[in-house]
Formats: C-alpha cells, structure tokens, sequence
C-alpha cells in the first residue's frame, strides 16, 4: 500500500510579477511560508506512513523527486524574494536620507 501524500509542484507565485513594494513582499513572504509549511507537512507524513514492498518503495522515491523538483524551482524563487527584500530596504534606507 502506497503512500497517500499529495505532492504538487506549484511556485508560490506568479514570476511575471515585478514587485512594487512593501505590500507585495510581504504577500509573496507569506505565500512562501505556507508553501514551506506544506512541503514539511507533506514531509512529516511520509515518515508516519510505513514503506513495506516494493511498490512503496517505488511510490515513494517518485514523491521524493517531485519534492525536489518543486524545491529546485522555489529556491530559485526565494533567491527572487531575497532580491527584492533587499531592493526594498535600499530604497527604504535611501527615503530616510
């Protein structure tokens, strides 16, 4: 009996967006936590759930790589929000001067 984990890969948001400020940042932040949140869910689930034969096996390492895949694109995506955090503070730091 297989593993019942849903593994989707979806980005935390649309990367055609240019962020236009603090508001955005903070939305993108949070759309990049819960999509943390689930992924260590998702992970969490898959050690209470006991691989028995090969099929499991099989199903498992399939999940696995689609968790890796999904975290390949969001560490890209993180990366995008550092930028951005960091282009906020700039010019938060340079509208105090």
């Amino acid at each position: 009996m297989g593993s019942s984990v849903r593994v989707d890969h979806q980005p935390f948001h649309n990367p055609s967006k240019s962020p236009p400020g603090l508001e955005w940042f903070r939305k993108e932040k949070k759309s990049f936590g819960d999509w943390l949140t689930e992924k260590e869910t998702i992970l969490t689930e898959m050690t209470l759930v006991r691989v028995e034969t090969k099929d499991d096996i099989l199903s498992r390492a399939k999940e696995l790589k689609v968790l890796e895949q999904d975290l390949e694109v969001q560490h890209k995506e993180f990366d995008r929000l550092n930028n951005a955090a960091q282009a906020l503070a700039n010019s938060l730091n340079q509208n105090q001067y």
